[in-house]
């Protein structure tokens, strides 16, 4: 069972969804075999361009603000936090030439992968308390239905994650 919580920004109107996701044809970020691949496309298609994102340091250095800090800045400055445009624009490049050019017989329908976000659970940890594995599917035809869960279905998750 896979979820997404969509949000429209108003509270009274956010719902988490369910459905059954096909990873048969995934394309999995969490094998290393692919890293110099996708560096390489960052290096030719997207290092020079206008594109950018903050880099992992000066992340953790706005996390570890003031909460007084934090209101200090702009709206913009926070989003830049979790943005990840360059990342972005690396995976969409990287996905169209693995359909197109590096497995052309192959047609992914899915891609997962790996994020560590957050904060450390404790001092000095490497377990991070927003890290996810996150599936993205990018053909409709590998997500079954979606239904929207109960008051009573999101409670019992809230107490698993808890």
């Amino acid at each position: 069972r896979h979820l997404a919580v969509t949000w429209s920004g108003d509270p009274n109107n956010a719902a988490v969804l369910s459905a059954q996701i096909d990873l048969t044809a995934c394309l999995d970020l969490t094998d290393r075999q692919y890293w110099s691949v996708i560096r390489h496309l960052w290096e030719t298609h997207v290092r020079d361009t206008d594109i950018h994102q903050l880099g992992v340091d000066e992340v953790f250095r706005r996390l570890r603000l003031t909460p007084e800090e934090l209101a200090a800045m702009s709206q913009e400055e926070r989003n830049a936090i979790g943005a990840h445009e360059v990342d972005c624009r690396v995976m969409n490049i990287f996905i169209q030439q693995m359909k197109n050019k590096i497995r052309p017989a192959m047609d992914y329908t899915t891609v997962r992968g790996a994020f560590v976000e957050g904060n450390p659970i404790y001092d000095n940890s490497w377990l991070w308390n927003r890290s996810a594995v996150v599936v993205s599917v990018i053909e409709p035809q590998a997500m079954g239905p979606l239904s929207r869960l109960t008051d009573d279905e999101i409670s019992q998750l809230s107490r698993i994650s808890s």
